[in-house]
């Protein structure tokens, strides 16, 4: 059976749900890039308000940089993620001790053990992670606390959380205007190690190697890559501590300020996406124009009417003045 990340549908669907409002509020600016644009409404019954050519162009240039942002950095941390992990697997070692447990977690083939004077332990990777753990790190863990970080690690890996990173820190840094994501971000960040730590807990059946192997961890420089869950990740470590002697504790935060902003962003795309909005080309002063009408029927009928007539009085002009001549 196939196990569901719920941060994953998250984070994801908040991407292409806040993504999909803002290419459809654009779309219903497409019209503005037409050589001539006037803005008509039904109230104004005598002349229409000219908007620059240059304004239809700016939303558009704004989403071409939103998509290629988009796609460079997740090319990025693709490129990233694979010399990064080129360059670990060339240091890869073999240890009898820790090849026999990891055959006791089902771990062969999905862990490497890296000789490297860091300390540490991640799942790295997005479509094939694997858990990289230095020889460093082993030297100062005893057994029981190399085993509750592998299971630390193994959860991380079945959960696939790599993937929700990369979801998550995408969507973070291109929709600015919706930073309740930075919060839900992380909270996530520090949900994801609380239940990597329970899953651990449960496995070996006590908590005190853990305890003990995240106290180690408090002098030791967490991993930077976007999309590494690493076991050391500073941001994280005081909450799962309190979370493993306070089982009541709190960790989910989050600020009135992105609240406030974000239900502000949500709002303006609701009016913009709510909005009716219909637009038509005629021919004005010898130029194709294009007239967008906010109110429906009643502005679009007004502003055909309106053109009809200068473009009628127009032509008794010209005529008049043949006829004079």
């Amino acid at each position: 059976m196939i196990k569901i990340n719920k941060n994953l549908v998250l984070f994801s669907g908040l991407f292409l749900l806040l993504g999909t409002v803002l290419l459809f509020n654009l779309q219903k600016l497409f019209p503005l890039l037409s050589h001539a644009s006037y803005y008509c409404q039904s109230f104004i019954s005598s002349l229409s308000l000219p908007i620059p050519y240059y304004l239809g162009i700016i939303p558009f240039l704004l989403f071409s940089g939103f998509l290629v942002i988009a796609i460079a950095k997740l090319l990025l941390i693709y490129v990233k993620v694979r010399v990064f992990r080129k360059k670990l697997v060339k240091n890869f070692r073999t240890n009898t001790q820790f090849n026999t447990l990891l055959e006791k977690l089902q771990l062969t083939n999905k862990t490497y053990l890296i000789k490297n004077e860091k300390k540490f332990a991640f799942c790295l990777g997005i479509r094939n992670p694997k858990i990289y753990i230095s020889t460093a790190l082993l030297d100062i863990l005893s057994t029981k606390e190399i085993e509750v970080v592998l299971r630390h690690e193994r959860h991380h890996l079945n959960k696939r959380d790599t993937l929700t990173m990369l979801f998550a820190s995408v969507s973070k840094s291109l929709l600015p205007f919706f930073p309740l994501i930075s919060d839900l971000f992380h909270n996530y960040r520090i949900e994801r190690e609380i239940q990597a730590d329970a899953e651990a807990v449960r496995g070996l059946g006590d908590d005190k190697p853990l305890i003990s192997a995240l106290k180690k961890l408090l002098s030791i420089q967490s991993a930077t890559m976007a999309t590494a869950s690493a076991i050391a990740d500073r941001d994280t470590l005081e909450p799962r501590i309190y979370m493993l002697v306070k089982k009541d504790f709190n960790f989910r935060k989050f600020s009135m300020k992105n609240i406030l902003i974000s239900i502000f962003s949500v709002a303006v795309m609701s009016v913009v996406t709510l909005v009716p909005v219909q637009a038509f080309e005629i021919f004005h002063q010898e130029e194709d124009v294009m007239m967008i009408c906010p109110h429906g029927n009643e502005c679009s009928v007004s502003c055909k009417q309106e053109y009809s007539s200068q473009i009628r009085n127009y032509s008794e002009s010209e005529m008049q003045t043949f006829i004079t001549e």
